[in-house]
């Protein structure tokens, strides 16, 4: 990261906290307050400036990003059909946005990963895209109801992590379907050329009985004792607590999650963490 980016970002962050402190510090004898006035309201913001802006082609539902070295990497939250949403789950389709094109469709721009190259943050350049026929192909291999909705990054492996699955039809403009014809998994992509990340491993978490665990967001943990060990957290909605804890009960090791393992010469990039009910491991 570029010393002029680095400095920004800390005075960015500073004044951050400033205004949280006086936004969030209670005052004597009062309860906290939570929202500002004027919270919520465009133009309102206090002890922050634009530095730079880039509007990434129009195309609108950008996902979580993550950043590596000077890039940015930006998740989409729509795919790469000519969808306008359905409103309905059968039947005749019911758009929901207005269509945009001549044939009753609309086009989605640039729905792959997008590389942003933030060396100058008043100058952000998109410079590359993970094409959405890499980042979220579907069961027949083509870019259609899969979303590539977060991203985390490993900067010391220089490994991209991209979590996919499958968008709405009714609130991200994708056409109907099941996880089944639009699977979930995640993929690891090698930054050693950040602007042409290649795909290396694809993994989908399963359970102790071989079922396939939708995940919907997650949390990359990174050992600071340890360069070569990464703990990968996953929330599971389709899955209830009283569920996790009935398995977690059987013993140990129920909970560990067949993380894939990536070796290079005399490197383990990634590695499965400890069963949950097991503090020993």
């Amino acid at each position: 990261m570029s010393g002029l980016l680095r400095t920004r970002l800390l005075r960015l962050l500073g004044l951050g906290s400033l205004a949280s402190a006086s936004l969030f510090a209670p005052a004597s004898g009062q309860a906290a307050v939570v929202v500002g006035p004027g919270g919520g309201t465009p133009g309102t913001s206090l002890n922050f400036s634009l530095i730079g802006h880039n509007p990434l082609f129009g195309r609108g539902m950008n996902a979580a990003l993550a950043n590596f070295d000077h890039f940015l990497y930006i998740g989409n939250r729509t795919d790469a059909s000519n969808s306008c949403g359905d409103l309905n789950g059968t039947g005749p389709v019911a758009p929901v946005l207005t269509p945009t094109n001549p044939d009753g469709t609309c086009t989605h721009v640039h729905p792959g990963i997008l590389i942003v190259d933030i060396a100058d943050p008043a100058a952000p350049t998109v410079v590359g895209e993970i094409p959405a026929s890499v980042a979220v192909p579907n069961a027949a291999g083509e870019p259609v109801g899969v979303t590539s909705r977060e991203l985390r990054v490993w900067p010391e492996k220089k490994l991209l992590i991209e979590l996919s699955f499958r968008c709405s039809r009714t609130i991200h403009a994708c056409p109907r379907g099941n996880d089944i014809t639009f699977p979930f998994d995640y993929k690891f992509f090698d930054l050693s050329d950040p602007v042409h990340p290649q795909l290396i491993k694809r993994h989908v978490t399963k359970s102790a009985a071989g079922l396939a665990i939708k995940p919907h967001e997650f949390f990359l943990w990174l050992d600071p004792n340890n360069r070569d060990r990464a703990l990968l957290f996953e929330s599971t909605p389709s899955l209830s607590v009283a569920h996790w804890r009935r398995r977690a009960a059987r013993g140990p090791g129920q909970l560990e999650s067949a993380l894939p393992r990536f070796r290079r010469p005399g490197q383990l990039w990634l590695r499965p963490g400890p069963a949950l009910d097991d503090p020993d491991r």
